[in-house]
């Protein structure tokens, strides 16, 4: 019956239904195969992407294990809590501790005028009941709106492409001048893939701010309660603990001719409903390395080819015969020489040019608004003297990098023969570094950009934190289009190309 009623109340209000899930949808992640899906009901559905039948399966626990599950309680201790409400929020984490999914990762936060995080996530429910007894309540005014936005950001970053949601337990009081409006969260979440279930405690004169969080919730297909004195708080618990226990997960296979950048409608059949929802398509990448291979090979094959003696079926090579042969090999050898010696000059001159626009540049910085947490290597020790010479002769390629937040250029040069390596500390064995530092969500090193062909890529360096080009999460080489937005942690980067 509760799923039920989500399925009829998102129905009814939901109105970006084209970007947010749908029906039964909890949350979808498209990577460079497949798209992942993650449905409130288990049913044996048929998928069609485009009107295109393509291949869904269900996964099974042991296909995506324990790891694809993750939930935040984010606890509200600011000011407005009196005693009862601190009380009621205890009451409420200890439930929902006490009956979550064994196989789900969880972690606590709290907020008043600052988000907290208190310990990282585990399935240990002793650990979770023991940060919980942990919690202070402040006198600091409710920064609620920023404060969802900033666990949501933490939880995305964590589960990547698995089920991630937060729980918020709050009176809806938000006082903070200084922070998000309702409006601004609510335009976040239009395009974030996450969860957001809401608990609002009622106290005097809270009416406006529980139904706001009970919008949010709505807005993220979850589910938003009310608590009062006589709400039967365990089965309120039971029931968002409920959810995630019967959460299915399945794949959709994208085929190949599917994989070209655009925003495709998939479709959903099961159990007699049709849900739907927008997703942008994978691009391909192009085989844009193999030309050089290939030309190399043909070459080496074919000075063997001549240079191999062929045997005589009738009596012993001719005199003639061996003087042609060596003649042609010793030609073949003089022409490979010459093209080595012409890429040799070639790169000396190239490389000559490019110190010269090196020493201009360092005459006259790129930006002298440059933020402060920021650090630059010189453009000069990003030229990798080991770059093949078919490379020299490709065009240049120029690279715009922008703090989106900020609204900062952070570094401006050419990418041509090098790489350009995005970390939080600088490596004295990686040429050509971008440094974001004093920013714990940058990863050391995160990802790196390079060329390839007349392309720029960009592949994620990191082991632990994830990378995301333009909102979806890049766990291969993935292709730049210009203006594309890259999210290392809490950092927004605008790459512009020329």
């Amino acid at each position: 019956m509760f799923l039920q009623k989500i399925a009829v109340v998102m129905a009814a209000e939901m109105v970006m239904a084209s970007v947010q899930p749908s029906g039964n949808i909890a949350e979808y992640f498209a990577d460079n195969d497949s798209i992942k899906v993650y449905s409130s009901v288990a049913e044996d559905y048929s998928c069609m992407i485009s009107g295109e039948q393509c291949d869904i399966r269900r996964l099974s626990s042991s296909d995506y294990g324990s790891l694809d599950k993750y939930t935040l309680y984010l606890v509200d201790v600011s000011a407005s809590a009196n005693q009862v409400m601190q009380e009621t929020s205890r009451d409420i984490l200890n439930e929902l501790i006490d009956g979550q999914d064994k196989n789900c990762k969880s972690a606590i936060a709290t907020f008043s005028s600052d988000f907290i995080m208190h310990g990282d996530y585990t399935s240990d429910r002793y650990e979770l009941s023991k940060t919980a007894k942990e919690i202070e309540f402040t006198k600091n005014n409710t920064n609620l709106y920023t404060s969802i936005k900033s666990a949501a950001e933490n939880i995305i970053s964590v589960c990547g492409n698995s089920y991630g949601r937060v729980i918020v337990i709050s009176d809806g009081v938000d006082v903070n001048k200084n922070g998000l409006t309702y409006y601004e969260l609510e335009s976040y979440l239009d395009s974030a893939h996450i969860q957001v279930f809401t608990v609002g405690i009622e106290s005097m004169n809270n009416a406006s701010g529980l139904k706001n969080m009970s919008a949010v919730a709505r807005l993220t297909g979850a589910a938003g309660y009310t608590v009062t004195a006589e709400t039967d708080i365990p089965a309120v618990c039971r029931e968002i603990n409920g959810y995630l226990s019967n959460l299915a997960a399945y794949d959709i296979v994208i085929p190949d001719d599917l994989k070209d950048g655009s925003i495709r409608r998939v479709v959903l059949n099961g159990g007699g409903t049709e849900t739907g929802f927008d997703v942008r398509m994978p691009m391909k990448l192009k085989q844009t390395q193999q030309t050089s291979v290939n030309v190399s090979e043909s070459v080496t094959e074919e000075s063997t080819r001549i240079t191999e003696p062929v045997p005589d079926t009738e009596s012993k090579t001719d005199d003639n015969s061996t003087v042609v042969i060596v003649v042609i090999a010793s030609a073949a050898v003089i022409v490979l020489l010459i093209a080595v010696f012409t890429s040799i000059i070639l790169r000396n001159k190239d490389k000559s040019r490019t110190d010269k626009v090196v020493e201009k540049k360092e005459e006259s910085p790129v930006d002298d608004k440059t933020s402060a947490k920021t650090e630059y290597i010189r453009p000069s020790d990003m030229i990798n003297d080991d770059s093949p010479p078919t490379e020299m002769i490709l065009p240049k390629i120029t690279l715009k990098i922008d703090d989106i937040d900020s609204k900062k250029l952070l570094f401006e040069g050419s990418l041509e023969n090098s790489d350009l390596t995005i970390s939080r500390e600088k490596k004295p064995d990686i040429k050509g570094q971008l440094l974001i530092i004093n920013d714990k969500s940058v990863s050391r090193p995160h990802c790196r950009l390079y060329k390839s062909g007349g392309d720029v890529y960009v592949v994620n360096e990191s082991s632990t934190n994830p990378l995301h080009v333009n909102g979806k999460k890049a766990e291969e080489p993935t292709r730049l289009p210009d203006g594309a937005v890259l999210r290392l942690g809490n950092v927004h980067l605008r790459i512009s190309i020329n």
